[in-house]
């Protein structure tokens, strides 16, 4: 049966009102739900329901710094050995976010009612990480749940730090844009049809790179109001065929030459952080690596993390399966095989971990610091363009005169 998210507004026993969401199938399970906290409901509906006069939807997904926050509230109290239940209390009663307050409402009312915490995050509608399911299925399974959301807090909250610095450094090229949209507004506008008309009184035909800036100039004063509308419609049509087709758009993204390095190792660094914690806890490896498996983001890499999982299970030795099917890189690979040798597996995985996450975050700050000199160089080369275009046409007025 579908699940649906259920919008309440209930009172507790001490007369408090109190609103949330409930993910259930129907709204007598919502209610049941609601009971379960210990409050009356009030008032049950579907949360895409709205009213009349209401302009806009509330909010589900969380954003990195409330996903950090939850994962280290949860982490946090649970090292008190609180029971689950009273955690997610606890955090709720505190919170004033409204989307992070609905997010911890619906996992608390999943976990009284005797659900999972694991379940109850891979099925929330607000579409948590799949680290978080991972590593709070591992923490179940191990017993060490605050020890696991302990690390995964830190990791997101680096995970945060390097998304402000590489926002912070993404400003100057930013204006570096807007500027080099203005020169380029404020030539077609003004600049180039004077030239144009120069031309056609003279009657002569423009040299070709002139003849070239001024199509260009006419097809920006033309059609440059439908650039942005053409750039936002190519932004839908991507995310709809990334919802269509997700196999089809993984593999073009792996293709990529920057990105697919980039999501590779990010990716890497989550399949090995969570199996390695589920080794140094004590699972055996048939059992840790489809929970750690959870932890992927891209579908072809877990299949072929599949694949390599079917191998180990026909006899295969483990690294040598994720070498046949390509799903680690090679240092990876090195240090897994070393740590099978040994008999520090989950030592060596951790090590692979923070091996590519300095490498990932390393090769992003480069990335974002050679947008600036290439905004640069791509300004002067369309404004001396110009430039040499008009001085080319002026030149050849002057032959054609005199």
């Amino acid at each position: 049966m579908t699940m649906q998210v259920w919008r309440y507004t209930a009172e507790q026993a001490d007369g408090r009102i109190i609103r949330g969401e409930a993910t259930a199938a129907s709204r007598q399970e919502a209610v049941q739900q609601i009971r379960t906290l210990g409050a009356i409901p009030v008032k049950v509906q579907p949360a895409n329901a709205t009213g009349v006069f209401s302009f806009r939807a509330q909010r589900r997904s969380l954003s990195l710094r409330e996903t950090v926050d939850l994962v280290r509230g949860i982490a946090d109290l649970a090292s008190a050995e609180l029971p689950l239940k009273d955690v997610l209390a606890s955090l709720g009663e505190r919170e004033k976010r409204p989307a992070l307050k609905a997010v911890i409402a619906r996992l608390e009312a999943r976990v009284r009612r005797g659900d999972s915490l694991s379940t109850a995050v891979k099925e929330d509608p607000a579409g948590l990480p799949r680290s978080v399911y991972a590593l709070a299925e591992a923490g179940e399974e191990s017993g060490l749940l605050a020890r696991n959301f302990t690390d995964l807090a830190e990791q997101l909250e680096r995970d945060l730090d390097l998304r402000g610095e590489i926002i912070g450094q993404l400003v100057y090229p930013a204006i570096l844009l807007v500027v080099f949209m203005g020169t380029l507004l404020f030539l077609a506008h003004f600049i180039l049809p004077t030239f144009e008309t120069v031309f056609a009184d003279a009657g002569a035909e423009p040299p070709g790179l002139t003849g070239f800036v001024i199509a260009a100039g006419a097809f920006i004063r033309g059609w440059g109001v439908w650039i942005p509308v053409g750039i936002v419609g190519l932004a839908v049509l991507v995310q709809a065929a990334a919802r269509l087709f997700p196999g089809q758009v993984d593999q073009l993204l792996a293709r990529l030459p920057a990105w697919g390095w980039i999501r590779l190792r990010l990716d890497s660094v989550r399949y090995c952080q969570a199996l390695g914690l589920l080794l140094s806890a004590g699972r055996p490896l048939a059992k840790a690596e489809p929970i750690a498996r959870e932890a992927i983001e891209s579908a072809g890499l877990r299949s072929r993390h599949a694949r390599a999982a079917d191998r180990v299970r026909a006899g295969d030795v483990y690294s040598s399966s994720l070498e046949a099917v390509r799903a680690l890189p090679d240092d990876a690979l090195r240090l897994i095989s070393m740590g099978e040798k040994t008999g520090h597996l989950d030592t060596m995985l951790m090590r692979a971990a923070a091996l590519y996450d300095r490498e990932v975050r390393a090769r992003l700050k480069a990335y974002v610091e050679l947008i600036g000199p290439a905004m640069i160089i791509i300004l002067a080369l369309c404004i001396g363009g110009v430039i040499a275009s008009v001085i080319i046409g002026v030149l050849s007025l002057n032959e054609a005169v005199f």
